[in-house]
């Protein structure tokens, strides 16, 4: 019994000590407001509004502390728990002529007009200068609510206030905003300006003013100056950003671009102004990143589609080029830079049929679209599409001025034959003499039409222009071959072959005027000495078979052609004239099995398509036969 009498007394105690502590430790609502006030002066605003918050525990009525609290949350940006702490500061009875300004300034920056507009500015505690304020937000939020009669009664209330304040200033600036009149306007509030060139309302509607007059560049100038006193105020940063990409000052919208986009890199509108800003300073890798990001976010600007289509064009990733300007193609006028940018891409991917539709609407051409038309050309004549090859390679005629285009112009036109060709070659030549390709395709195109004086002057000219040309050389002995005289086609050849002993060709024209000539002894001996040379040179093994088979025996030609392949089983032009040998030979087991191992490989010649498909023709095998022709 006195055991638990002991342990009894023991928990009182316990209970009474514990009792006073916590009795001596619990602040008042006072005290929680003094401590708040303190906290602020140390700019110590978290530990402010957490004391506040304590106080309203301890009292939820406390006016003092809902007005304080109301106003370090301006003081923190934080409008819209402003405008719930002092409503409630008004609903408790503190002063009205210490809540409304800020909660003016609150309902102002929540964007809340309707409830701006029902303020009493006429509260007998207010100064004329505070009347002043709230009255232009009031008057501000009239216009935005389309209440311009009662917004204009308003201007004609608070004009007759007895104060220098500048929102008084503001005020009567605006009644010729809203009579249209924005010159007289933009002078009265630049004079605001001088007075006040901090003032947040001064500089927005100074920059609005010269927005509505076209004044770009100035209200550029404004905003700047606003950003940089009001930097937190992101929504104005991202106006002053759009109007430096609009006005192609790239450079300078950027460092507000990446500040914005540091609060949130995903937003679609910063990553379009990204993109922008990117592709004008040519960072097209960024520029397709952002613009893609904006897109996926949902801006369906076509502009945004033919930034990222130009980026990705730049930077050679054709496959997103053509998906973001096929996408938009149907928005563009004809003749728009963007469909010669889809065709191009087009190109590259082997889209040969689609880039026909493309071009057709183009009519609009200049010089720098030669090269386009004449590789669609290409592609398209390559693709079997003969008639829309014709078609582009008519239109771009006259396009062409240069030596390189003329050349590319000149051979299509024989591609399809047109010997219309031959005179932009010569055009060609004549503009660039050391053009060799276009002094290749002349000569050609000059044996295949038998001018044979032409080619002659042609070789001449060459040889003058370049003594060390081979190619010069073996155009005259061409020439004469055909001509028959061959004694001056052994010279020409003899000559190459002096120019450049290495090369096989010179040395298998001798060869081949040898065997017009009958000389089979002197022809046989000079391509064994060409095989010992040449080993693995695909003419030079195939003249070789070809004269073994006319006398009679091709097996010695066949087995230096697969002696040949074995030494070098991924040369392809080898493994080609083999098979094609094979055929001859109707040996099509072998000729099948060197082909079937190039199946699905990229751009494969003429040459494999025809001799795989007469080897699988020949052996009957119908279902391979047709795949092969289908692929």
């Amino acid at each position: 019994m006195k055991r638990i009498y002991k342990t009894s007394l023991k928990l009182v105690l316990i209970g009474i000590v514990l009792g006073g502590v916590s009795a001596c430790g619990k602040k008042s609502s006072d005290e929680y407001i003094q401590e708040a006030m303190a906290y602020n002066a140390d700019k110590n605003s978290k530990a402010a509004i957490l004391s506040l918050k304590n106080a309203l525990q301890v009292d939820p009525k406390s006016a003092v502390a809902r007005f304080e609290l109301g106003r370090l949350y301006i003081q923190e940006k934080q409008f819209e728990s402003a405008e719930k702490e002092l409503n409630r500061a008004l609903d408790y009875g503190y002063d009205a002529s210490q809540v409304l300004p800020l909660l003016t300034q609150a309902y102002h920056s929540t964007g809340a007009y309707s409830a701006i507009s029902k303020i009493e500015h006429k509260n007998s505690g207010l100064t004329a200068s505070e009347q002043a304020e709230i009255g232009y937000f009031k008057m501000l939020s009239l216009v935005r609510l389309n209440k311009v009669k009662s917004a204009s009664e308003l201007i004609a209330e608070l004009s007759s206030l007895d104060t220098n304040s500048i929102f008084k200033g503001l005020t009567l600036a605006y009644q010729k905003i809203i009579d249209r009149e924005f010159t007289a306007a933009l002078v009265e509030v630049d004079a605001l300006k001088q007075l006040a060139p901090e003032n947040a309302e001064v500089l927005k509607l100074l920059a609005q003013l010269h927005l509505s007059l076209k004044q770009t560049d100035e209200a550029i100038l404004v905003f700047t100056d606003y950003v940089k006193y009001f930097p937190e105020d992101t929504q104005t940063t991202f106006v002053l950003a759009k109007l430096l990409v609009d006005s192609g000052k790239a450079a300078s919208a950027e460092p507000y671009i990446d500040k914005l986009l540091k609060i949130n890199d995903k937003n679609p509108l910063l990553n379009q102004l990204k993109a922008a800003t990117c592709a004008a300073q040519e960072k097209y890798e960024l520029a397709l990143k952002h613009a893609e990001i904006a897109i996926n976010g949902g801006i369906g600007d076509p502009t945004l589609r033919l930034i990222a289509g130009y980026s990705a064009y730049q930077i050679e990733d054709y496959a997103s080029a053509n998906r973001n300007l096929a996408y938009v193609a149907g928005q563009l006028p004809d003749n728009h830079p963007g469909l010669k940018l889809l065709a191009a891409s087009q190109l590259q991917l082997g889209l040969t049929s689609e880039v026909g539709d493309v071009l057709e609407r183009l009519d609009q051409l200049s010089e720098q679209d030669a090269s386009l038309f004449s590789k669609a050309s290409y592609e398209l004549l390559k693709g079997g599409f003969e008639n829309e090859a014709k078609e582009l390679v008519e239109r771009s005629t006259g396009l062409s001025s240069t030596a390189e285009d003329l050349t590319r112009l000149g051979l299509l036109q024989l591609s399809l034959n047109n010997l219309d060709g031959i005179v932009n070659l010569e055009e060609a030549v004549a503009k660039s003499p050391q053009l060799e390709a276009a002094q290749v395709t002349l000569g050609k195109a000059y044996l295949a039409t038998k001018q044979y004086d032409k080619a002659l002057k042609l070789a001449k000219e060459w040889k003058a222009a370049k003594p060390d040309e081979i190619r010069a050389y073996m155009l005259s002995g061409e020439v004469y071959t055909k001509q028959r005289l061959y004694a001056d086609a052994k010279l020409e050849f003899t000559k190459a072959a002096e120019i450049a002993p290495d090369n096989a060709s010179p040395a298998l024209a001798l060869v081949n005027v040898e065997l017009v000539l009958k000389n089979i002894p002197q022809a046989t001996a000079m391509l064994e000495d060409l095989l010992v040379e040449h080993p693995q040179n695909v003419a030079v093994l195939a003249t070789n078979y070809l004269l073994g088979k006319q006398q009679g025996d091709s097996s010695a030609g066949l087995a230096k052609m697969e002696a040949a392949f074995n030494q070098d089983p991924q040369n392809l032009q080898l493994r080609l004239l083999l098979a094609r040998v094979y055929v001859t030979e109707q040996d099509y087991a072998n000729a099948i099995k060197l082909l079937e191992s190039l199946q699905g490989q990229q751009d494969l010649p003429t040459a494999y398509w025809k001799t795989y498909g007469q080897s699988l023709i020949r052996t009957n095998d119908v279902t391979a036969a047709t795949n092969h022709y289908d692929a």
